[in-house]
């Protein structure tokens, strides 16, 4: 057909689309020439209007797309390279019925043309499989970007039904075709059976193997002139009903089912899926169903699916879907990410899902945050106890530093659990029952950095309690409990290894590590419970706790010198931990221990110090001894070092007389005896001491094997010695005592005093102390202080001597040593053979005398005489006397001068008249008395 051009207008644009040799337009005014390929068409052109580009329509006859493409120019675009190689095929040879094209005037460029054909025979999408009827075909093309697109739709009938057809190019040989029901899908099972072959029933689940399907899309894909795979989704108004203990409904159920290789019979293969809406705890759930792989007969088949937009689940209401209630002490969580799981034939249902819910656990001040809430439920077939609910409740708490995942099971309590590989339990257990649970009990820094391994935690939110379990280097188990009784507290046990050491705990415990402590536990507790106990320590713990930290074990006592002494292997003991490990020592209580022969320790109490370089045993009690003939009871004990014991203790009463010291009493003695396994050599005592009326602390150092080797010393603040003489002295002492020196002596007193009982000469150390009774210390003696000591003679009477600090009266009056520099010396002597006396002897100096004095007390005050120059001229002998010697109270001095005084005072006077007279000078006297002055003459 041959079709002639409009006239030629004066003026002729001409538009194109770029990469299209074999398209263009012509225009002049409104008509134009449509070209395509050989073919000129003369058609109306529309003018752009209201926004809509310029457009020309027109029929170009029998021109095809395989005239098109035989005729194309280097570099353009083929329309047949958009279709898959038989569907080219089929539509190269149909004539194009129209061609529209719309243009840019103002780029003087077109914008987009369609091709539209019409089949007029069937077409064989997937030979013996899908075949279509009254194929229309659209080739739409446009360039975007500098490269031709080309996009290809249309519409057909399938089984008397119209379809939607589609053709997609993604890859260079890769191609789609797709057919979309236009309404309802394509109905019968004839038709399904038709394209996707009769094995369909068997890849779907029995329930649904007579459903009445029908055919929503079928998509074939081409890889070269090939069908790789077909893809139909079905629809089916049959809903699929899962029994119980899944029990849901599935309705709107579409079937995908791919068909691959499809007119290959040796490598066809055919696999199914489902989808469709149910509805779950009254929340709307969009399910998928896949059958896995089986090389069995039939496929297993399982349901997927999540919330639907909009849809809104809870915990709580998943519960109680199952039959189930949930704890009233969990909040109800509101569920996202909701995953729904049921495996068809095995009849379980699973439900996964994340909750944004804020949830504190009512344990300890504040209470514990759990975060990133996960749950997870099962519906299920009863199992051995009929449970046919149940699942976990997981989050994460913050403890000790680190997030820790912890999980709830139903059903049951609501108890939350964790395993963490190391923690710091000290850390946890702030972070469990606040700081000032563990900051009051001022444990030492070494326990404080504890750190332990494969923790297995648990928060009873029921009963409001955690709890954890778990190891550590050295440690069997230890199991720590946080509970609130007035206030929230904790106890924590930790069970050591039979060789556990102590020095990796601290080096103060280096001690123990000698030692055999089997069955050793640690306790550290912030509470007192008599009914407390260890569920995991069992039975080493036992029952009961108290308030700080004690260790508890069973001590072998071999090698340790008390087995031997204690007549046991072993023995339970405890040890209470302070601050300060240093201070750690093991106790226990322990029956009647024989120290000696006719010693005994009652009700004795074991304690063992491990002092790293010196290992320790004291056991202490009540024991009655005899010593220098007094039966004693003494509240004390025994110390036992690896080869010897001491004895050490305080008494109960007096004793009266110690060493035979007449007069003396020893109250609250502490005594300590020293021993080896062979002899009791050495005794110590120290207690307080009566004399008279006052009281003072003794000391005494006592040698059982030679009793008179001992040192009974006493300390007083105060002592009279006038006591100390009716004490020790016979009375006829204090009787020849004469009245003028009574009032003196009796304010005689001794302040920081020692009193020493020495039985004979004895040597302790580098100190000596010789035989006999006597007392040290700063005497009182009219006024005086006195550094001195008293001797005692319990038959004859006491002897004081010591000395004074120097004595001055303004410039009047000395007394001093021979020593200006140092005090004159005291003699004090009461006893029955002479009369009392209290002198005082040094250097007077007095009236420009110089001399040596002896001084008198008495009850009238003092006397002395002495001899010397007075002024250091004149010869005298001095006598003075006076109230008190130390103030000059009533001195009144006699002195004889001898002969030689006026002789001496006669020569004076002769050399003094034999001087000339000096004469003053004149103007140094009045006019009127100089004619009166004269100088003195012998004979004056």
């Amino acid at each position: 057909m041959t079709i002639t051009a409009a006239p030629t207008t004066t003026t002729t644009t001409t538009y194109s689309l770029p990469g299209v040799d074999w398209l263009s337009v012509q225009v002049q005014g409104d008509g134009g020439t449509l070209t395509i390929g050989d073919t000129h068409v003369s058609a109306h052109v529309t003018a752009p209007a209201d926004g809509a580009p310029a457009r020309l329509e027109a029929d170009p006859g029998d021109v095809t797309l395989g005239g098109l493409s035989a005729a194309l120019g280097a570099g353009s675009a083929d329309p047949l390279s958009a279709l898959p190689s038989p569907l080219a095929s089929y539509l190269s040879g149909v004539s194009i019925t129209s061609v529209a094209v719309t243009f840019d005037t103002e780029a003087a460029r077109i914008t987009e043309f369609d091709l539209k054909l019409v089949g007029t025979k069937g077409f064989a999408l997937v030979p013996g499989s899908v075949e279509v009827d009254d194929l229309a075909v659209t080739f739409s093309v446009s360039n975007a970007g500098g490269s031709v697109a080309f996009a290809v739709t249309g519409a057909a009938t399938l089984s008397g039904s119209p379809v939607a057809l589609a053709v997609t190019h993604d890859e260079s040989d890769s191609y789609a075709v797709s057919l979309t029901s236009a309404g309802a899908p394509v109905p019968g099972s004839p038709t399904v059976t038709a394209i996707v072959g009769g094995e369909l029933t068997s890849h779907l689940p029995a329930e649904l193997a007579h459903a009445d399907f029908g055919l929503s899309v079928a998509t074939a894909t081409f890889r070269k002139a090939t069908v790789d795979t077909l893809d139909v989704i079905l629809s089916t108004g049959s809903p699929l009903a899962l029994p119980d203990p899944v029990a849901l409904t599935v309705d709107r159920i579409s079937a995908h089912v791919t068909v691959s290789h499809p007119t290959d019979p040796a490598v066809r293969s055919i696999s199914v899926s489902l989808e469709g809406d149910t509805t779950f705890a009254g929340a709307a759930i969009e399910a998928r169903l896949e059958a896995s792989a089986s090389s069995g007969a039939e496929p297993q088949w399982t349901l997927t699916g999540g919330l639907a937009d909009g849809a809104v689940l809870t915990a709580s209401a998943v519960a109680q879907t199952c039959g189930a209630t949930l704890p009233s002490q969990l909040p109800d969580l509101t569920l996202s990410e909701l995953s729904v799981e049921a495996v068809l034939g095995e009849g379980t249902l699973t439900i996964k899902a994340a909750s944004a819910t804020e949830w504190t656990v009512p344990v300890g001040p504040d209470g514990i945050g759990v975060g990133h809430l996960a749950v997870t439920f099962t519906r299920h077939a009863p199992d051995a106890d009929g449970h046919t609910f149940g699942g976990s409740i997981s989050g994460t708490v913050h403890l000790a530093g680190v997030d820790v995942p912890v999980a709830y099971t139903v059903p049951g309590g609501l108890s939350l659990s964790a395993t963490i590989p190391q923690v710091a339990p000290f850390a946890m257990l702030r972070d469990l029952c606040g700081d000032t649970a563990v900051g009051a009990l001022a444990l030492p820094p070494e326990l404080l950095a504890l750190g332990l391994t494969d923790v297995a935690l648990s928060i009873d939110v029921t009963q409001q309690e955690a709890s954890f379990a778990a190891g550590g280097p050295g440690f069997k188990r230890v199991q720590a409990v946080v509970r609130k009784a007035t206030t929230w507290g904790f106890a924590l046990g930790i069970e050591l290894d039979d060789t556990y050491e102590f020095s990796s705990l601290s080096p103060a415990l280096g001690g123990l590590d000698s030692v055999h402590l089997p069955g050793a536990l640690i306790v550290i507790s912030s509470f007192d419970d008599a009914t407390f106990s260890f569920d995991e320590l069992q039975p080493v713990a036992g029952k009961g706790v108290s308030r700080g930290a004690l260790v508890d074990g069973r001590l072998d006592l071999s090698g340790l010198g008390a087995d031997t002494f204690l007549g046991e292997s072993h023995l339970d003991v405890s040890a209470h931990l302070g601050t300060s490990l240093s201070d750690v020592s093991l106790e226990a209580s322990v029956a009647d221990v024989h120290i000696t022969d006719g010693v005994v320790l009652k009700d004795a109490e074991f304690e063992l110090v491990p002092d790293p370089e010196n290992i320790s045993i004291q056991v202490s009690g009540a024991v009655d001894v005899t010593l220098d003939s007094s039966p004693l009871e003494f509240i004390g004990g025994v110390k036992v070092v690896p080869n010897g014991i001491s004895f050490f203790a305080t008494m109960k009463g007096t004793w009266q007389d110690p060493f035979g010291a007449k007069g003396i009493a020893l109250t609250d003695v502490s005594l300590e005896i020293g021993s080896d396994f062979e002899g009791v050599p050495s005794i110590g005592i120290a207690g307080g001491l009566a004399i008279g009326a006052f009281s003072g602390h003794a000391a005494v150092s006592f040698n059982s094997e030679l009793p008179t080797q001992s040192v009974l010393i006493v300390a007083f603040n105060h002592l009279s010695l006038l006591d100390v003489v009716e004490t020790f002295c016979p009375a006829s002492v204090t009787a020849g005592i004469p009245k003028e020196v009574s009032g003196t002596l009796a304010g005689v007193s001794l302040e920081d005093v020692d009193l020493y009982v020495v039985p004979q000469d004895t040597s302790i150390g580098k100190l000596t102390y010789k035989q006999g009774l006597r007392v040290g210390g700063t005497l009182q003696v009219a006024g005086f202080t006195v550094q001195g000591m008293v001797e005692i003679d319990p038959a004859d009477g006491v002897a004081a001597s010591g000395s004074l600090s120097p004595v001055h009266i303004a410039d009047v009056f000395s007394l001093t040593g021979a020593d200006p520099q140092e005090g004159p010396t005291l003699d004090l002597e009461v006893n029955t053979t002479s009369v009392p006396t209290i002198a005082i002897a040094g250097q007077v100096t007095m009236l420009g005398l110089a001399g040596s004095a002896h001084v008198n007390l008495s009850d009238a005050g003092f006397d002395f005489g002495c001899k010397g120059q007075v002024f250091g001229l004149f010869d005298a002998d001095v006598t003075a006397k006076g109230g008190k010697l130390e103030s000059g109270d009533g001195f009144l001095v006699h002195a004889d001068m001898h002969q030689s005084f006026l002789t001496d005072l006669a020569r004076r006077a002769e050399r003094l008249c034999s001087r000339p007279a000096p004469t003053p000078p004149h103007r140094s006297l009045p006019h009127s008395m100089r004619s009166t002055r004269r100088r003195p003459t012998c004979s004056d």
